[in-house]
């Protein structure tokens, strides 16, 4: 999935149009999803700007992206209550149930730079 590809279903997935959030925005968004999924893929990582987003993850990323887009201004909420609609977050960051869809790699990367 092309990066224009997850921004577009980001934007779908959040019910955003064009002028409702601008294109950096959802990019930084879909930036921390993929920076969460490292993490938790690579625990052993120094430095996550060396390791590419494996495919497999493409649509979690947009999916993280998209609670943490819906979750804007609602950080760390654990109950909400209002007019008979009923809020409570898994996690104040990602819900477990889309960190443990990640399966970390333990095994230690190697990474040469070539100038």
């Amino acid at each position: 999935m092309t990066d224009t590809e997850k921004l577009n279903n980001l934007r779908v997935m959040c019910g955003l149009n064009a002028t409702e959030m601008p294109d950096t925005t959802l990019e930084i968004y879909l930036g921390n999803a993929k920076n969460i999924i490292l993490r938790r893929a690579y625990p052993l990582v120094a430095d996550y700007s060396l390791v590419s987003l494996p495919v497999r993850y493409d649509s979690l990323q947009v999916e993280i992206a998209t609670e943490l887009v819906l979750k804007r201004g609602a950080e760390g909420e654990t109950s909400h209550s209002e007019n008979g609609v009923n809020r409570s977050y898994e996690s104040a960051g990602v819900s477990q149930t889309l960190l443990s869809q990640i399966v970390p790699c333990t095994r230690v990367i190697t990474v040469t730079n070539e100038q």
